[in-house]
Parts: structure tokens; C-alpha cells; sequence
């Protein structure tokens, strides 16, 4: 268990501020994210990102923001510093994703060690067998869909109308490896 992170500034403040540094922020941005908390990813990476100039994402506080930071701090060792004003600049405004990720039918291992990293930063996922692939629809359900080395999803060419229009229609794909 890691030490406990702090919450620094006001019950006033405007928002906060954690930076890119601490790996186990992306795991507080996604527990935001799924409540409904507006989170931003700035642009400007000298904001708050510390030394090596990572930069930082910034929390627009809401009356329920606070008590989930502090349970952040809490459980995961990270850092929240409040702030006055809102930082300046061009900034991203992030969003949950819906994730969809391929796997062969009877499971593989690539596809099981990348549903373990995305259940350790709590990213919400939902395994997609390959006959998801064939209704044409995948824009519908997923934005990002990510095929693992040993699916053979990405390869298969009855597939690639499907994984073509996905991608025209918006649709990030991740191939990892010979996918």
C-alpha cells in the first residue's frame, strides 16, 4: 500500500491539479471520469508537472469532487493541489471510452496480459469475440478498439471491412505487434 497522497488547498478552490508524474493519477482520472467529474488534460506542460515538465491534468471542482480526490489521496498515494483560477491555455477536455477489446475464442494470452493493464488503471473495457466483429457495427459500441498480437482479428481479411469502416467513421484501433 502505498504512502497516503495529500489534497492541498481551500474547500473553495476551483479545481485541481495532479500531475502526469504520478502513475496511479490515471487511475484517479479514470474513477473521476466514471462519476461524471470534468477532468482536462492541458496542453501547456510546464503547469504543475513539476522538474521534468510533464505537464498536468486539471479537475474543475464540483461539490463532489473533493470527497473522491480525498479517497484517491487516500488509497493510491497521489497528490492533488487545489487552485484559484482555472489555468490559461489550450486544454482537452477528457471523456470515458468505450473500450473494446478483441479476443480469440477460447482467450489468448496477449489479449489476457492487456485486460490486466487496463483493469490495474481502471480503464472500463468490454472483451469483444470475434463474431462482434462481423455484425459491421463496432462504431456503434466502441471507440477504440484494440486488437492484441495473437488475436489475429487485424489479419483476418474477411474482417477488414469492418475494422476499415470502424476507423472512417472515427473509430481509434490499437494493433499491438503482428496484428
Amino acid at each position: 500500500r502505498p504512502p497516503e497522497g495529500l489534497v492541498s488547498g481551500a474547500e473553495s478552490t476551483v479545481g485541481y491539479l495532479v500531475s502526469h508524474h504520478q502513475n496511479d493519477a490515471f487511475v484517479g482520472v479514470n474513477r473521476l471520469l466514471k462519476v461524471g467529474e470534468d477532468v482536462y488534460w492541458l496542453r501547456d506542460r510546464r503547469i504543475g508537472g513539476g522538474a521534468g515538465g510533464t505537464g498536468a491534468m486539471y479537475i474543475a471542482a464540483k461539490p463532489t469532487t473533493r470527497a473522491i480526490l480525498q479517497r484517491a489521496a487516500r488509497d493510491l498515494g497521489v497528490d492533488f493541489t487545489g487552485v484559484t483560477a482555472r489555468p490559461t491555455g489550450a486544454a482537452l477536455k477528457l471523456r470515458a471510452m468505450r473500450i473494446g477489446l478483441a479476443d480469440a475464442t477460447g482467450g489468448s494470452v496477449s489479449s489476457g496480459w492487456t485486460r490486466w493493464l487496463l483493469e490495474q488503471y481502471e480503464f472500463a473495457f468490454e472483451v469483444v469475440p470475434p463474431r462482434v466483429f462481423e455484425t459491421g457495427r463496432l462504431g456503434e459500441v466502441y471507440d477504440v478498439l484494440i486488437l492484441p498480437d495473437d488475436t489475429e482479428l487485424g489479419r483476418d481479411a474477411a474482417l477488414a471491412p469492418a475494422l476499415r469502416r470502424f476507423a472512417e467513421e472515427g473509430g481509434t484501433l490499437i494493433a499491438i505487434g503482428s496484428s
